[in-house]
């Protein structure tokens, strides 16, 4: 059995939240987590844990949460709708005029990744990512000659780094101050009302923040199919998988890879001229000092739950907070409308991207055994997940925040599956609460 310790607390009613959280930890699946649940805007659970024990862990301490980073980029976006600063049907080009072969890119389109613009044939470098050579156009120039390109399957292909650049070039411009989304949410959600530690780029590792990140940590190739091997009962075993599935999972992995325009893996537009890396430093990116202080606003997100389950609870509850209303309604509702179901080129799986850019989970019949019970364990969910496992996300029915933040990495695992038995768990304790209410 694992040596772990579980720190924070549940409210009564959501003691099988703890259980199922616990139980990751039983079977070695963590290294370190976070998870936090809102409902009606009260913190309802609030849970850390470490699998060695590491009491300096805490439920404040950071971790990189990758694709999670989406929906604050789609947030940021949102505020832009609310000030009148740009609408989600707006040409890029009313704004950004110096975007060329692009008269009918619409903001939205950006959103649901159909800008024609997953991928980029000049490769950036760390130094392009930092916030004052953004503001130079490091990052916008390289954009503005960029051609659009659609894969032959579909429309919509996942903008894995692509769409959180596009979209602070677009938000720099229209912003009254010119900041990034990196300093917006930073001056709006560090402090008082909301006081939510959520970052996309440090200023510097002298940041007080930056010294409270922790570190990812993942299981190269060689060494995951060595724990799918290993027998249930072994102490030892960190993968949730037999040989077969994990084959299956990995095989479906490189075939997205290459139905997609064979779209550069992601982490080679960061790493381009840097040197050669290995499969487990790929994953690892953004452990990077030069990473975490620039900007990439679709995955370089640096978060607690706590954070991210507090600006999920502002989303459940259509845009406010202890009375503090950061959006109108009206605009959560252009937000969370028009929902449009597309084949995704890159993912593999078909997903419901609104007019505001976050995802609408629903109940899907697939012939992905896997697709279908994470579909049907986030119904009724808006947001997004991360690589390897975060998910943040939120529930407006029953107003539910949920973040997740984990810092082992399954990069095997596209769905999250991890993190959507958790949200099951949480949204079975709010009915079974909600029932014995009603009696």
């Amino acid at each position: 059995m694992a040596i772990y310790k579980i720190g924070g607390h549940v409210l009564p009613g959501y003691e099988a939240v703890y259980e199922a959280f616990e139980s990751n930890f039983l079977k070695s699946r963590e290294s370190k987590s976070q998870l936090c649940a809102y409902v009606k805007g009260e913190k309802v659970v609030d849970l850390w844990g470490s699998i060695d024990g590491d009491t300096t862990y805490n439920g404040d301490s950071l971790q990189p949460v990758f694709s999670s980073t989406k929906n604050l980029s789609a947030l940021a976006i949102a505020w832009c709708v609310d000030q009148g600063l740009l609408d989600y049907e707006d040409p890029l080009l009313k704004h950004w005029p110096e975007l060329k072969y692009k008269e009918n890119m619409k903001v939205c389109d950006v959103l649901r990744h159909e800008s024609g613009l997953h991928k980029l044939s000049k490769g950036l470098t760390p130094t392009d990512l930092q916030r004052s050579n953004i503001k130079n156009n490091s990052i916008g120039q390289v954009i503005e000659m960029e051609l659009q390109e659609f894969p032959e399957s579909s429309k919509r292909c996942y903008h894995t780094m692509t769409r959180g650049w596009i979209l602070n070039e677009l938000f720099r411009r229209v912003h009254p101050d010119k900041l990034t989304i990196g300093e917006f949410l930073r001056k709006e959600f560090s402090a008082e009302p909301f006081k939510a530690d959520v970052h996309i780029g440090f200023e510097s590792d002298s940041d007080p923040s930056y010294e409270n990140i922790f570190e990812l940590d993942v299981l190269g190739v060689g060494s995951t199919m060595f724990q799918t091997c290993l027998p249930t009962f072994s102490k030892f075993k960190r993968v949730d998988l037999n040989p077969i599935q994990f084959i299956t999972k990995v095989n479906n992995v490189r075939k997205r890879i290459k139905e997609s325009n064979n779209q550069e893996k992601p982490e080679d537009i960061l790493l381009e001229n840097v040197g050669k890396f290995s499969f487990s430093d790929r994953c690892l990116i953004f452990n990077k000092k030069e990473l975490r202080t620039g900007e990439v606003p679709s995955a370089n997100g640096t978060c607690s739950a706590r954070g991210l389950g507090k600006i999920a609870s502002i989303l459940a509850s259509k845009g406010s907070h202890d009375g503090k209303q950061f959006l109108s309604k009206e605009t959560w509702t252009k937000m969370h409308s028009a929902p449009t179901k597309e084949w995704d080129a890159l993912l593999g799986f078909s997903t419901r991207f609104t007019l505001g850019g976050v995802s609408q989970f629903t109940i899907e019949k697939s012939k992905n055994p896997d697709l279908e019970i994470v579909s049907k364990n986030r119904d009724g969910f808006y947001g997004w997940m991360g690589f390897g496992g975060s998910v943040f996300q939120w529930e407006p029915e029953k107003e539910i925040g949920f973040a997740y933040v984990p810092t082992f990495l399954e990069w095997y695992d596209m769905l999250n599956t991890k993190g959507s038995v958790l949200q099951k768990t949480v949204v079975e304790c709010v009915e079974a609460l909600n029932k014995s209410d009603s009696l």
